[in-house]
């Protein structure tokens, strides 16, 4: 049997598993991502990929290569994460397909979303069309384009920071050097930090040092007014972003991912609602908004398929 390996490299926890072309994870390991420094990051990487080569060979699988999908922006075409995030420490400058490529395999490497859109166009909600944009909205807020069956990634692979698209701005200065970016508005930690900057305002109950999104998400629902005013903004932010992008894409279909989106349908209503009576009717109408298909798997079936989506380039 032709199979992949995948490898989602989280900042808490590294997945990877045995993938075939069906999409189907016949073998999968998961475990702890360093938190030493980014050396120890990816030697758990390639002992990883070296474990479940191991095992396809056991099964007598073949393999065509590795895939890695890892937060950050990375250069598609290097194989090295160019910038990464906070959540692993120093992960910048990382030349992963150079430490993969002693297994002796093709080795892949491209952003998280990147590869969660992969699986969604290939075997998710999105399977078929040609014209996708993603959001994932998690801790931050990562984005993904899929254009005529290819993902859009610019001049070297930053493309599609959909995350710090301006929403306002008059508002709150983002850690990028902008200002009103999405994510301070519609990620975990956005929706957290306007929760308890709405308590300090309205003279409130001090919030709880362990203050999440799921905590706000869940009063929302549960009818407290202050929860329930921070997701209104949330949404309005989520929806003027969408419109935005709408407008620039002209996509067939917006895929909403991650954490935050995983509180329920309610959200997702909330969105449609809002885009159909914002922008350009012509553009805006017809784009169906949808909930990502694929949950905690995404990362290494989409990191998976990038060998056999790719394995034709290596005979060009």
């Amino acid at each position: 049997m032709r199979c992949s390996i995948g490898i989602d490299v989280g900042g808490t926890k590294t997945l990877g598993a045995v993938v075939c072309e069906d999409g189907r994870i016949i073998h999968q390991v998961r475990c702890a991502t360093p938190a030493s420094d980014r050396d120890g990051v990816v030697q758990t990487v390639v002992e990883l990929a070296a474990t479940l080569a191991a095992y396809a060979a056991s099964e007598s699988h073949e393999v065509v290569g590795v895939g890695v999908g890892t937060a950050g922006q990375v250069n598609f075409e290097a194989g090295t994460v160019v910038s990464g995030t906070p959540n692993i420490r120093d992960w910048m400058n990382v030349d992963l397909r150079s430490a993969l490529e002693p297994i002796g395999f093709p080795v892949w490497v491209d952003n998280d979303v990147n590869v969660h859109l992969l699986a969604e166009t290939r075997f998710g909600v999105a399977a078929g069309r040609q014209h996708v944009l993603m959001l994932a909205l998690g801790t931050g807020v990562g984005g993904a384009a899929w254009e005529d069956g290819r993902l859009v990634r610019g001049d070297w692979g930053a493309a599609c920071e959909f995350g710090h698209v301006c929403v306002d701005y008059r508002g709150p200065d983002c850690n990028c050097g902008s200002r009103g970016c999405l994510e301070l508005y519609a990620s975990g930690t956005g929706i957290a930090r306007m929760m308890r900057e709405r308590l300090a305002q309205t003279g409130g109950s001090t919030p709880s040092p362990t203050l999440d999104a799921r905590a706000v998400l869940q009063q929302a629902q549960a009818g407290d007014p202050v929860a329930a005013a921070v997701v209104h903004d949330m949404l309005d932010a989520l929806s003027m972003a969408c419109v935005s992008l709408i407008h620039a894409f002209n996509p067939q279909m917006i895929v909403l991912g991650g954490g935050v989106m995983e509180s329920g349908e309610w959200l997702l209503t909330g969105v449609r609602e809002r885009v159909k009576t914002l922008g350009m009717s012509s553009l805006v109408r017809p784009v169906a908004i949808a909930a990502a298909q694929f949950g905690a798997e995404a990362g290494v079936v989409g990191a998976a398929l990038q060998s056999f989506l790719y394995e034709q380039t290596l005979e060009e």
